[in-house]
């Protein structure tokens, strides 16, 4: 079965048909000529100051612009009270209620797997559950499945208030991992599958996912798996045995300081927010990485590079300054090794004496 990944920019789209609920008792048979467009974007929350993301408009104008029948979120959507002492279950709802205003533009239904933001608590674990229903689930789309994971981890007992140091999974539990087996078993007539978690389990060589998830994964025809987490990078790719293994993500505001202190984030900083569209059309099934408030966030401009590394270049120039010319800084050398070398000399005669 033929299939492509495009990482392209702009791409024009073909139409498709609408999209199914639930996944329902008897799944509707696959037909050569089912077609499925949906959108999967990451960590869409703003920061601790309880704000959107800034670009969140421009992201969901650009996904609109696609016209998704679904818009898969991998976590990380809202901040959820992240710091807070005491999780207030008002402001939880609230997050929620803003992200899907914010949404809203896209005229799609939203399908969510849970981020750490999203689920750290149990007050932020029972939110999430009663607007959006548990995770892990399926969801059927004519002849695609979906799977939708949870790779958030609270204890049953959490004191008040709650430490949130402790809430991302190294493996999915042995239970969801089975669930998995279960569900591909049970809709094997499915003709592609993709798989949606936050996390990026897979991205240690050693990671236990290689050994418990992908071979069920490889045994089935499925066609990707995504997370929404943010890593050493905000986009990532790799691929085994014809599964392509994507993280894609988008940011909010990046802090200088932040910015300075840290290579990593320098790093995702100056990646594009991204988010991925999917086209199925029968058999075939294409990625295309897409891009978004590229023009509007000002982090990849000229003058924030400059901000960015000022202290480090006024550093160099301070040093050069001192230094002075190449033929300055040449005899300074020499004269610094022959200090060297004359203090071991002394240092190597006054041993001598004892």
């Amino acid at each position: 079965m033929k299939r492509t990944l495009h990482l392209l920019l702009l791409a024009a789209l073909a139409s498709g048909v609408a999209l199914a609920e639930e996944v329902p008792s008897d799944p509707p048979t696959p037909t050569a000529g089912d077609t499925l467009r949906f959108a999967v974007v990451g960590h869409l929350r703003g920061n601790a100051d309880g704000e959107l993301n800034p670009w969140i408009g421009k992201i969901a104008s650009a996904i609109a612009a696609d016209a998704p029948q679904a818009v898969v979120l991998t976590g990380d959507q809202i901040w959820g009270s992240y710091h807070a002492e005491r999780v207030e279950r008002a402001a939880v709802e609230a997050d929620w209620v803003a992200l899907e205003a914010a949404l809203a533009p896209i005229g799609a239904p939203l399908l969510m797997v849970p981020g750490n933001h999203d689920i750290n608590d149990p007050v932020t674990r029972d939110v999430f559950r009663e607007r959006y229903g548990p995770r892990p689930a399926a969801r059927r789309l004519g002849n695609t499945l979906l799977l939708l994971l949870d790779s958030t981890r609270i204890d049953d007992v959490v004191p008040t208030p709650s430490p949130r140091n402790h809430t991302r999974r190294e493996a999915l539990p042995a239970p969801q991992v089975r669930w998995i087996e279960a569900t591909l078993a049970e809709h094997r007539d499915a003709e592609h599958v993709f798989v949606f978690v936050h996390h990026a389990l897979w991205w240690e060589a050693d990671a236990a996912w290689w050994r418990e998830v992908h071979p069920l994964l490889a045994r089935s025809p499925v066609r990707a798996v995504f997370a929404g987490d943010f890593g050493p990078l905000k986009f990532s790719h790799g691929s085994r045995d014809g599964i392509d293994y994507i993280q894609s993500a988008v940011a909010g505001s990046s802090h200088l300081n932040t910015l300075r202190a840290f290579e990593a984030s320098r790093v995702m900083n100056y990646q594009l927010e991204n988010f991925v569209l999917v086209e199925v059309q029968g058999g075939e099934a294409q990625l295309t990485v897409r891009t978004a408030a590229a023009l509007s966030t000002g982090k990849t401009s000229p003058d924030r590079h400059r901000e960015v590394y000022a202290e480090e270049r006024s550093l160099r120039e301070r040093i050069g300054r001192t230094l002075g010319g190449p033929t300055r800084r040449i005899v300074l050398a020499g004269l610094a090794l022959l200090a060297f070398a004359g203090g071991a000399l002394v240092g190597y005669r006054a041993g001598s004496r004892r």
